[in-house]
This record gives structure tokens, C-alpha cells and sequence, in this order.
């Protein structure tokens, strides 16, 4: 499903410049990264991914060539999430970068690939892979995938899609300009009719929680309630402490990413409100 059916994901970007993880990778590379969980795929369990530098991830260090096709993929390497598969070349321009958050059992990895150059210079690319512990499912979420040059606008010479052999796969797009800025995509294994036991509109195997009907993709994160109530795998963002200073948003921290910056801290007489009570240089 993606994000213009009823029942498709929400568009959601998770800000990675701060604490994620960057990778280099020049043309046609892939790294290879901890999961720091299990995730099923095709029914074969993985605990590491390849961030590859053409758009995908795949399970395994075999690097995936730039020139794409459609699936289903003959050539190495056979398993693939594709997101954005084109000649795309991080070394140019753009940034890279993986992190997993959330609690078991519901983590959540994400990589990142951010304002990535198409080496045809038709302009970059803005887009994100989230896969979740325990669901195993896959969303692909698209910031900016715009092009001034009308063949590669909207992932037109793209391929987006999944594959774990050349008979097992499932294609969303290839050569198509399906794709629209701020959109997303799921992947998932639920069958239809599957129970959806608290009446919340979700399946057992979308829902994180399905005895609580307040508890379901999409729900409103409640701050400090200590709920993963939108099943994003991690609790709602200013639950977090970003900068380390002892004080998340939520527990009154007026600049989460400053960690000199809390209740009580020192205040300097530096134009800022170090402590937090809404006055400046007191």
C-alpha cells in the first residue's frame, strides 16, 4: 500500500543529522551495518543490512550495479529493497546515514539517503528505508524526488521494489514517474481478513498493540506517557533526550539540542535562556 490509499502509510521523515550513523560509499559500494535485531525477509532471518550506494539495501556485500532494471534481477545481489535503484553517486553530492532506535520488541532501523546526486545530472534525490522488529515490515519514504529534466522526474528511470530470487518478488515501479514528493510506501505480510481484535481499523500484524484500541499506526504520541502509541517503534520523539543533557522536551528542556541548554543550568550572560524560565541573562 502506499500513501494515497486509505489504509497506506503516513509520510514521515525522521531527522537523521544529528544521530545517525553516516556511511561513504563511492560508485556501485555498499556497506554493510548492524540491525541490532532480527528481521525476517522472504522467510530467511537477517541481522545485518547492505546500504548500497544506488538507492537500495540489500543482505548482502555484493555491490548492486547502476544500471537498473526491472524485477525481477538476475544479477548479484539477489536480495534487494530497491527505493530509488538508479546510477546514483553519493561521492558527488549527498549524505548517507543509518540509525536504530526503539526498544524490543519493536525497533525500528532507518537509512537515509540525502540530497544524493544522480550522476546523469538530472538533479537529486531525498528518501528514506524504515524496517520494523517483530512486524518485518517495510516502508520506503520519498522527501523530495523531483528532477528539473522531465525523464528522471518523479523516479521515471527508477526501479522500487522488493526481491529474495528471481522468482520472488514484488515490483511497484520501473521507468515510471510513480512516484510524488512527501509520500510513502509499505510492504507488508498481512492476509486479508487477518483479526483485528480491539476494533481500532487495523490488522494484528499492523498493529503493535491490538487489545488497546488507542494503540495503532498513526495514533497520537502522547509526550511522557511512556506508550508507543502510533507504532513507530520508539515513543513519541520528545520523549527523547536529543542532546544528552539529562532533560528531554518533554521534562521542560526549551533547546533539546543544545545540552548546555536545560531547567536550572548555569545562565551565562550569552543572549540565551540557559535555564529555561523564560527569561534572558537574568
Amino acid at each position: 500500500t502506499d500513501s494515497t490509499e486509505l489504509d497506506g502509510p503516513a509520510y514521515a521523515w525522521e531527522d537523521l543529522s544529528v544521530m545517525g550513523f553516516e556511511v561513504s560509499l563511492s560508485n556501485d559500494e555498499v556497506a554493510m551495518v548492524d540491525l541490532y535485531f532480527d528481521f525476517w525477509f522472504y522467510g530467511e532471518r537477517y541481522t545485518q543490512v547492505g546500504i548500497q550506494a544506488n538507492g537500495s539495501l540489500s543482505f548482502s556485500a555484493d555491490g548492486l550495479t547502476n544500471y537498473n532494471e526491472c524485477l525481477p534481477w538476475s544479477g548479484d545481489p539477489q536480495t534487494l529493497i530497491a527505493a530509488y535503484w538508479d546510477y546514483l553517486y553519493p561521492a558527488i553530492q549527498g549524505t548517507i546515514r543509518y540509525l536504530t532506535t526503539g526498544t524490543e520488541p519493536y525497533r525500528v532501523f532507518v537509512a537515509e539517503w540525502a540530497d544524493i546526486y544522480n550522476i546523469s545530472g538530472a538533479g537529486h534525490a531525498d528518501f528514506q528505508i524504515v524496517l520494523y522488529e517483530t512486524t518485518n515490515e517495510i516502508e520506503i519514504h520519498y522527501m523530495d524526488v523531483s528532477s528539473p529534466y522531465n525523464p528522471y522526474n518523479y523516479g521515471g528511470q527508477a526501479t522500487v521494489g522488493l526481491q529474495g530470487a528471481t522468482d520472488w518478488y514484488l515490483e511497484y515501479s520501473c521507468f515510471e514517474q510513480a512516484l510524488v514528493d512527501e509520500m510513502a510506501i509499505r510492504f507488508g505480510t498481512c492476509l486479508e481478513g487477518s483479526p483485528d481484535a480491539d476494533g481500532d481499523g487495523f490488522e494484528e500484524c499492523h498493529d503493535c498493540d491490538d487489545t488497546d484500541a488507542t494503540v495503532f499506526p498513526g495514533a497520537e504520541d502522547l509526550c511522557d506517557d511512556g506508550i508507543d502509541s502510533d507504532c513507530r517503534g520508539d515513543l513519541e520523539e520528545t520523549e527523547v533526550d536529543s542532546d544528552g543533557d539529562g532533560v528531554s522536551e518533554c521534562g521542560g528542556d526549551c533547546d533539546d539540542e543544545v545540552a548546555t541548554t536545560y531547567p536550572d543550568a548555569l545562565e551565562e550572560c550569552n543572549g540565551v535562556d540557559d535555564n529555561c524560565d523564560g527569561a534572558v541573562d537574568e
